[in-house]
């Protein structure tokens, strides 16, 4: 069997392809060895492993992102650590549950699911996690003769020390090379699988660091601005991006056209005309104040009536269905 040695060099150059140490796992890293380091100096008899968890949870890719992960994550702590010290009175008082560990397994199990729920309640899904951590890592210890009040706060400085110090390491800034002579134009539905879809977490990441890196990125799409501004919202860009087919250029961070391509009004009446004698249903895209306004005419079939439906709750589409009368004059 012939095998192309092109094709051969390509096998072997994937196969030992090595992902990009990027930031965050640095940054992560160095936060992991200074919450260690505090711990070592301060001679601090905590839970060095609750400080690191923390702060790998809380380093995030921009410094925007750690702020607010860091906010929710104290507050989960609070819960999970109310809950706790909660959870150690009764064991305290009750000493039956204490010596039955089947039971004891029992009531944690039920204090993960009550913190789990508060934060749930309170619209802070995101500090669930740390918050169930932080209460167990205080339940745990419950055969300690340390007093409640004591057990807790200790697990509350560990969980802090590990939010601080994500804080201040996301706030540095590495030492890069900036890439500003790239310019990367991507079709916005190779990255979707439709206009209703969202861009893949990976792929944001990957976008964002070409972004950070100082590369220009323009986003090709066949929609209205609208759905880039759905399918984007984590993604960080500044290069004006091209829509609806290349009709327009659209500045997505100042939400504004640069540029439009407009039909006279004439070979639209005479276009819509030619499309309703065909029996073609069809939209018209009409821009006021910045705003994209979509005049749909015909009648919907079901899959496009479920999209209307998903495009009409939307705060960023303005959808009016108008009759071809209103748009296409007879006179």
């Amino acid at each position: 069997m012939k095998i192309n040695k092109k094709t051969e060099k390509v096998n072997k150059r994937s196969l030992t392809f090595l992902p990009h140490l990027g930031q965050r796992i640095i940054k992560t890293s160095i936060a992991v060895f200074l919450c260690l380091l505090i711990h070592y100096v301060a001679d601090f008899e905590g839970m060095m492993l609750q400080s690191c968890i923390t702060a790998i949870i809380c380093v995030q890719p921009y410094f925007k992102d750690t702020k607010n992960f860091a906010i929710n994550r104290g507050i989960g702590t609070l819960i999970g650590a109310v809950w706790g010290l909660l959870s150690l009175l009764l064991f305290r008082q009750i000493p039956f549950i204490a010596d039955h560990i089947l039971l004891t397994y029992l009531m944690i199990s039920i204090g993960v699911l009550i913190v789990i729920y508060t934060t749930v309640a309170i619209r802070l899904s995101d500090a669930a996690g740390l918050a169930a951590i932080t209460f167990l890592c205080i339940v745990i210890g419950i055969n300690t003769t340390d007093s409640p009040i004591i057990i807790t706060l200790s697990r509350l400085l560990d969980t802090f020390i590990g939010i601080i110090v994500a804080l201040l390491v996301n706030v540095i800034h590495l030492p890069k090379v900036y890439e500003e002579n790239k310019v990367f134009f991507l079709r916005l539905n190779d990255l979707v699988a439709n206009r209703l879809s969202e861009i893949s977490s990976a792929n944001l990441i990957a976008l964002n660091r070409l972004s950070n890196d100082g590369a220009k990125i323009s986003l090709i799409s066949p929609w209205a601005p609208a759905h880039i501004l759905s399918q984007i919202e984590d993604l960080h860009i500044k290069t004006p991006s091209i829509v609806m087919d290349g009709v327009a250029i659209y500045d997505i961070n100042n939400r504004k056209y640069i540029k439009i391509d407009q039909i006279d009004y004439e070979d639209a009446n005479f276009l819509c005309h030619t499309l309703k004698d065909m029996n073609l249903g069809y939209c018209v895209y009409a821009v006021r104040n910045n705003t994209t306004l979509i005049y749909r005419q015909g009648n919907l079939n079901e899959a496009e009536q479920i999209e209307l439906d998903k495009l009409e709750s939307s705060d960023l589409r303005n959808l009016h269905e108008i009759r071809s009368n209103l748009l296409c004059k007879d006179n």
